[in-house]
């Protein structure tokens, strides 16, 4: 896998944990172990027939225990059934500005993230994106290749854009100093030319 690629899916992963308020979190050391069977041995409840293995992968979705599905595999969607959409298609384009009082540092060196979340379910991120700083304004655009999960969008989907400055380049931290912004109001999937102000420092 590409370094940046990996890199990317890496922040998106840790943005959603440091988003996510989820009080259900077991740790580790107190969960079960998981079985995993050998080549000889089945799975459990998949050496029946393919009307019952579907159940069972059924009753294994409800639970959240079901293997993820790349996503290059069809799937159903909220939207309803059929394969992931066009990994090209945009889902949101535009610059990043800085602020007034931004303008006068040099952010060179920094890492910009830019997070879309869907008004009705902010958390985790929809789409994230990193971005090396250099001159702004910046030009960004996320595509459903940025997706942190196999669910595409729908035309229509009003989502939120926000950016974040940072310094030391680790998605989870939140440093006093790192700056971030938002777009102005919530636009629709496959909005373009979305500007947003880097104003707000972090105390």
């Amino acid at each position: 896998m590409d370094k940046n690629v990996l890199a990317v899916l890496t922040a998106a992963f840790a943005l959603s944990l440091s988003a996510c308020q989820d009080h259900h979190f077991i740790p580790m050391e107190k969960a079960g172990k998981l079985h995993i069977p050998n080549g000889t041995e089945n799975a459990p409840g998949f050496s029946e027939g393919p009307q019952e293995q579907k159940q069972v992968m059924a009753e294994a979705q409800k639970m959240g225990t079901a293997p993820q599905i790349p996503p290059s595999t069809p799937k159903d969607s909220p939207h309803g059934k059929g394969p992931i959409v066009d990994p090209s298609a945009t889902i949101v384009d535009g610059t990043l500005e800085l602020g007034a009082e931004q303008k006068k540092t040099d952010f060179k060196g920094w890492t910009i993230y830019v997070l879309v979340r869907l008004v009705d379910r902010p958390a985790p991120p929809l789409a994230v994106t990193r971005i090396p700083a250099g001159n702004f304004p910046v030009s960004f655009v996320l595509t459903n290749a940025n997706l942190m999960a196999a669910e595409p969008t729908k035309p229509g989907d009003k989502i939120i854009i926000e950016a974040r400055l940072d310094k030391d380049g680790d998605p989870i931290s939140k440093d006093p100093g790192d700056v971030y912004g938002f777009a102005l109001k919530p636009v629709a999937v496959g909005g373009h030319g979305v500007k947003v102000v880097l104003d707000q420092v972090r105390r």
